[in-house]
């Protein structure tokens, strides 16, 4: 029996590019099925194509992108009993992400004065 490689993970993943690319891989991992097959594994993910098309959106939400992923992680295979465990991967680096984004965005916003 041939061992099928393990889903990609969000391991090391630090921008919102790096998301959309691995989440790309996670599609592709997936078999890059349609929105009509990732909505019936996970009927609150919605368009499908706002996490995982070209016109995803730039910053996905964080629920939507938490559904494309437990939807291609079911759709690919991955054993039902570590999908929990998989997401949370995926929710730790949306964190992450949204965290140094607010960091970035509060420091571009700090003015320094000389006194």
């Amino acid at each position: 029996m041939v061992q099928r490689e393990p889903p990609p993970s969000p391991h090391g993943v630090d921008t919102w590019a790096e998301l959309h690319d691995r989440l790309a891989e996670l599609h592709a991992w997936a078999g890059q099925p349609k929105q009509g097959a990732l909505r019936k594994l996970v009927p609150e993910l919605g368009a499908s194509w706002q996490v995982f098309g070209d016109k995803r959106l730039a910053t996905p939400s964080r629920e939507r992108t938490l559904s494309g992923v437990r939807a291609c992680l079911l759709a690919g295979g991955a054993a039902p009993d570590d999908v929990d465990e998989m997401v949370e991967k995926w929710a730790d680096a949306h964190r992450r992400i949204q965290r140094n984004e607010n960091t970035s965005r509060r420091a571009a916003n700090v003015t320094l004065v000389r006194v």
